[in-house]
């Protein structure tokens, strides 16, 4: 009987990252305002051993749970063993059409995310057995252009970043001065009519294109001017898009800067079922094959 009553004892009063696999919406109160987010622990995450953590940030009009949904986040965290927290933005009272987004641009919103994230994650440490060397963020469309903000504020924290469909704006990149060479990739579709390829302007702000956004970073991590493209296979022919993958090396601290140049695709996160939406590869799987070679020294 004694045995049976320590045992029950013991259940509920184990922290948290010794339940099983759970997926739900939580909040925190970041810079006065309540912020809320999804969260994804899978049982490959046991107490045994530290998880890494996977930060994955929408676009404007999404929601974490719309976010989460559509991409395939879960199933790549089952096997590869990561937590998975999808943070909500905030609605920008004067822009409330746009939906929640991150404040990434210079002429709007005044939370600010980057505080928000710092506190995530430290809430996160002391809720679940996180591996606080194998950060991570990534970002689709607004969420990529915040992905940036990430890495030049918070590299001290997250050891690799990941943009999908995003860029910089040219105001705010002229702000930034990254404290440290850090890992990058970008994935973008040529044909990409929101986050125009070759840059641009939208509601009139001025954003970098591919070319120069990588530049930025081969110049800010110290990369040499070699690179090795590859280009993919062409699993899906009928997608109408291809995939080039350009990496460049030699790199300051081990860092690479590395593009997924989707040729012909659209404004659309890889391997999602929607109309030109690139089949060959899945974002986030080889989104996971490039974190999963970092960490904070």
């Amino acid at each position: 009987m004694n045995k049976i009553i320590i045992v029950i004892f013991l259940t509920l009063c184990a922290p948290s990252f010794l339940i099983a696999q759970q997926n739900y919406t939580d909040s925190i109160v970041s810079g006065g305002i309540n912020r809320t987010f999804r969260i994804y622990i899978p049982k490959s995450c046991d107490s045994g051993k530290p998880c890494p953590l996977v930060l994955n940030f929408h676009g404007n009009t999404q929601t974490s749970i719309s976010f989460e949904e559509k991409n395939k986040y879960r199933q790549i965290a089952d096997t590869a063993g990561f937590i998975l927290i999808t943070p909500d933005g905030l609605i920008d009272p004067r822009f409330p059409k746009s939906g929640q987004g991150w404040n990434v641009f210079s002429c709007c919103a005044t939370q600010n995310d980057v505080l928000f994230v710092s506190n995530l994650m430290d809430h996160s440490i002391k809720q679940f057995n996180i591996d606080t060397t194998r950060i991570y963020a990534s970002g689709f469309s607004l969420g990529g252009f915040f992905v940036y903000d990430l890495a030049c504020n918070l590299s001290n924290r997250i050891a690799a970043f990941a943009s999908v469909s995003g860029s910089m704006e040219l105001e705010r990149m002229q702000t930034y001065n990254p404290s440290k060479a850090v890992p990058i990739v970008e994935f973008h579709g040529t044909n990409d009519r929101l986050v125009y390829y070759d840059g641009g302007e939208r509601e009139g702000v001025k954003f970098l294109g591919v070319d120069t956004l990588l530049n930025f970073w081969i110049k800010a991590n110290q990369c040499s001017s070699e690179f090795v493209t590859s280009n993919l296979e062409d699993k899906d022919p009928i997608d109408g898009s291809t995939v080039q993958h350009i990496t460049f090396q030699n790199c300051k601290s081990n860092s690479t800067v590395e593009l997924y140049k989707i040729v012909d695709g659209g404004h659309r996160w890889p391997g999602t079922e929607a109309p030109n939406s690139n089949k060959d590869i899945l974002a986030e799987q080889e989104i996971w094959n490039f974190f999963h070679k970092y960490k904070l020294k």
